[in-house]
């Protein structure tokens, strides 16, 4: 079944142009190791720029990056550390 862009990772996209390997991937992007690691897997979103960049690098339509799904979802933020509440006895 052909898979369509809306739901296209960046890995399923790379590999139907030939890009099979983790390393191919960094050495033909110019990025690092980890960065690769990162976009490969789906731990990181590829922003505009470097997706602009890709599509230079790799030779891919830019429109194909632009509807990239994530693999993963973003891992939810967890809130700060709550502020110190001033002492009331300090102060006058």
């Amino acid at each position: 079944m052909p898979t369509t862009l809306a739901c296209m990772t960046l890995r399923e996209l790379l590999e139907s142009k030939g890009i099979r390997t983790i390393v191919e991937f960094a050495r033909r992007a110019k990025i690092s190791r980890q960065d690769t690691w990162n976009f490969w897997l789906g731990y990181q979103n590829v922003g505009l720029d470097l997706r602009r960049r890709l599509s230079e690098c790799l030779g891919i339509d830019l429109e194909k990056f632009i509807h990239l799904d994530r693999t993963r979802p973003a891992a939810p933020r967890r809130p700060g550390r709550p502020r110190k509440q001033p002492d009331a006895g300090q102060g006058t």
